[in-house]
């Protein structure tokens, strides 16, 4: 079944550390690129986010945002210098005794905020594994909903394909009738023509005979029928294997089909047979611009 290249997720999760917010966004591409966004303290997962990636998702340009929202409490825990608070406190009491103040008055705190050196500032444990293993399971979820998405628009992408292939094989059983008697009917015709314009022509029949038979090879399309059959037959069993990357597989099968139809349209001289050829050409274009967006 069909994956598409295009899709988008967004998910948050709280963690030990505080919020994690992770967002995955899929576009088209040939090949598989990871571009990732992470706050520098998020960079060390980078690795282990972009090898499980890849083990997901095959084809397409594939960009990750990471964020922490920390909660402060936890990342940060602050430890007041007692101490050096007593004596400022005690520095304040003898200034008041020297100069006279009322024993009652208190001790203004809003000194000591500016004071440097009060407060010390200390980075909690942080516990690596643990932060880890919440990364990656948000991340898990995020693939999970992201290949959702995928096999939803893949699904899309897989019955359109399918009815056009339908419309080219239609017009390919139009090709096979129109073919049937065309380079016998063409020679015959052709005779009749150069025997209006050479009464003597009979007496080289030989010749005629031989340029009729290299003129009916050049003409004849059931070599190029039966190959375009064949790869439709190889598209329709792609199209239903399961694999996953599908992508490059069609497109080659579909430029091979793209020749035959063409080499069919510049040996077949019946005017039908070219609108026909026409028709397949259209709707092989239609199906490339599709798997362009398939994985």
């Amino acid at each position: 079944m069909f994956r598409s290249m295009t899709a988008f997720v967004s998910k948050t999760k709280m963690s030990s550390l505080g919020k994690l917010t992770l967002e995955i966004h899929s576009v088209n591409r040939k090949h598989l690129e990871i571009s990732t966004y992470f706050e520098s303290k998020l960079v060390k997962y980078e690795l282990e986010i972009n090898k499980r990636i890849s083990g997901s998702v095959h084809r397409g340009k594939v960009s990750v945002r990471l964020a922490l929202q920390a909660a402060h409490s936890g990342l940060i825990k602050v430890r007041p210098d007692l101490e050096l608070a007593k004596e400022l406190k005690n520095g304040w009491d003898k200034i008041s005794s020297e100069l006279g103040l009322s024993q009652t008055s208190e001790f203004p705190l809003l000194l000591l905020k500016d004071f440097a050196g009060l407060f010390v500032y200390e980075e909690a444990a942080i516990d690596d594994r643990l932060f880890e293993s919440e990364i990656m399971a948000l991340l898990d979820e995020a693939l999970d909903d992201l290949i959702k998405m995928k096999k939803v628009e893949g699904l899309d992408l897989y019955k359109d394909v399918a009815d056009r292939l339908l419309l080219i094989q239609k017009n390919l059983r139009m090709i096979r009738e129109k073919a049937l008697g065309t380079v016998e009917a063409y020679t015959t015709k052709l005779r009749e023509k150069l025997t209006l314009l050479v009464p003597q022509i009979s007496d080289h029949e030989d010749r005629i005979l031989r340029e009729i038979c290299i003129l009916g090879e050049k003409m004849d399309i059931t070599e190029e029928l039966v190959r375009f059959d064949s790869h439709v037959a190889r598209f329709t069993e792609f199209m239903e294997s399961g694999e996953i990357s599908l992508g490059k597989k069609l497109e080659f099968l579909l430029q091979e089909m793209l020749r035959e139809v063409n080499t069919i349209g510049s040996k077949s001289m019946h005017i039908e047979i070219s609108h026909f050829v026409v028709e397949i050409k259209s709707e092989l274009e239609k199906i490339r611009e599709q798997l362009q967006n398939i994985e």
